[in-house]
């Protein structure tokens, strides 16, 4: 007689998955409320210009702050006025002089200066920290597809699993001797 081994089960698989993915997912959720609740926002680094403190693909936590704050030495992320609608990060190198108030900026990796001054109106906030790498998933998941896969994997695994262990019960519940055929 042959010695039986038990095959491991789908089902047995996917509690460590779904512990992974909540021990990843959560932290995360739960950083992106209270930042939502702080009025501060998250946004991907796409270039270079911040190397080394912020690469290309860190995600940064912007928080909002009040242009008469700005001063030389912060990160601010600013709307780029050659392009309305896309957002820059980089460091102010002086207040500039003048009857408004603007800032002359320049990115870490840059040599020179910015083209163009900053106005108080252009400032978004300031960088306050980031996190190298995550910015590139963050884009990567944005849109409707990264929509789909986040809010469709858990919800497909879901029903799933519910479906595969409601279809097992059914199979291994006793049958009724008395029941008539068919049932």
């Amino acid at each position: 007689m042959g010695m039986t081994v038990a095959r491991p089960s789908r089902r047995g698989l996917l509690v460590p998955a779904a512990a992974v993915c909540l021990a990843v997912l959560a932290p995360f959720a739960l950083a992106s409320l209270v930042l939502f609740l702080l009025g501060w926002h998250l946004q991907p680094i796409l270039s270079a210009s911040m190397r080394p403190s912020y690469p290309s693909g860190a995600l940064v936590a912007v928080e909002p702050i009040d242009a008469s704050q700005v001063r030389p030495g912060m990160v601010i992320v600013f709307v780029d006025p050659r392009q309305p609608g896309r957002l820059v990060a980089h460091r102010v190198v002086e207040q500039v002089s003048g009857d408004r108030l603007a800032f002359r900026t320049r990115g870490d990796a840059n040599v020179v200066d910015d083209p163009f001054p900053v106005s108080a109106e252009s400032v978004q906030g300031r960088v306050r920290w980031g996190i190298p790498g995550l910015g590139s998933v963050v884009s990567a998941l944005s849109g409707g597809w990264g929509a789909a896969l986040l809010i469709g994997a858990p919800a497909g695994t879901l029903v799933g699993t519910e479906g595969y262990d409601r279809w097992r019960r059914r199979r291994h519940q006793p049958r009724d001797p008395d029941a008539p055929a068919g049932q």
